[in-house]
């Protein structure tokens, strides 16, 4: 590695707060249909003109903008992805990127791995869930995270096996947007959304919004104690990754409770490999799983043991094109543990 690449790495967290910058004052929406000047853009953003123009010219050199004639910026060819209406934005990502709880446990990533505490208790004292329950808005910022990737929700929902399902729980499904798809695909089945109770409102608002109130409820709870009876599918999109061995088998006995024989879980989640291709994001994702909420990600035969464990078999994995390295293993109950 020469030192310029190592240079290049170095400033990365420079880059990282550049995008997220400019998704925070909404700049990508506000230049979406046409080029803006930066006075027009200063007054909209409440920012002082001169700084905010030397943060544009900035995104111009990553692409995200572009500035067509001087001091008027528009669209650059990444930007779009950072745009409210784009199906695939990442506005919702960059949005939380920006945030303390995530800057803050990034920065205790040395003392992290000294002492093996979360960076989130190293520098708030407090647990991820507990951190984001006890401030809505940082709630919403991480729901509204959950809530992205339509095309991921829609590949699920088309690729998966639900015909025999008649009341899916997703399980810390925050607003529903997964469930939501899935109910809308398949019309015989009922759905709940299983979440901590602070998350309720949101979670109504877009059941009402998807037109499913008659079909999906919300029940507040807490997976760690007890899940929905009366259901024969749960679904665990972006769950056990966020819990260490004995908190994911805590859950799994609980799903094994609640489910009856023969019942199915249905896991998203990343699949630890060496592929190369994939290899860098699922090891960031799961230094961020440690550093976060104390959780990791797990590799085929780490599931599978796992969930073995827990009275569950792995019938089937589905690899997911639209997030490479992810898949959706479908477990199911047997009759005795």
């Amino acid at each position: 590695m020469t030192t310029q690449r190592l240079r290049q790495l170095l400033h990365g967290f420079q880059l990282t707060r550049v995008v997220t910058a400019c998704a925070e004052l909404n700049i990508p929406d506000l230049v979406r249909d046409e080029p803006r000047s930066i006075d027009y853009l200063a007054e909209i953003t409440k920012t002082q003109s001169e700084h905010l123009s030397r943060l544009l010219r900035a995104a111009v050199t990553l692409e995200i903008l572009s500035e067509p004639s001087p001091n008027h910026f528009a669209l650059g060819i990444h930007g779009q992805y950072l745009c409210s209406d784009h199906p695939e934005n990442l506005k919702a990502v960059a949005v939380c990127f920006a945030q303390p709880w995530v800057w803050q446990s990034w920065g205790q990533l040395t003392e992290s791995v000294k002492t093996g505490q979360t960076g989130i208790e190293l520098f708030s004292g407090e647990k991820f869930f507990d951190y984001l329950a006890a401030r809505p808005e940082a709630q919403s910022i991480f729901s509204a995270v959950m809530a992205s990737g339509s095309s991921l929700d829609e590949e699920l929902a088309a690729c998966l096996d639900f015909s025999g399902k008649k009341r899916i729980a997703d399980i810390g499904g925050a607003r529903g947007t997964f469930l939501c798809k899935v109910i809308q695909k398949w019309p015989q089945a009922e759905g709940i959304i299983f979440d901590l109770p602070s998350v309720k409102s949101e979670a109504g608002l877009h059941i009402e919004s998807q037109g499913l109130k008659n079909r999906v409820s919300f029940e507040g709870g807490d997976f760690f104690k007890n899940l929905p009876l009366g259901c024969d599918c749960f679904l665990l999109r972006y769950i056990l990754h966020d819990w260490n061995d004995n908190q994911c088998r805590t859950i799994l006995k609980n799903c094994y409770a609640a489910l009856p024989p023969g019942g199915s879980l249905i896991i998203v989640d990343t699949l630890m490999s060496d592929a190369k291709e994939h290899e860098l994001r699922a090891r960031l994702l799961d230094i961020n799983m440690m550093i976060q909420t104390g959780g990791r990600e797990r590799t085929e035969s780490e599931f599978t043991e796992i969930l073995k464990e827990g009275g569950f078999m792995v019938e089937s994995i589905t690899r997911l094109q639209s997030r490479p390295g992810m898949a959706a293993m479908l477990a199911s109950r047997r009759a005795q543990l």
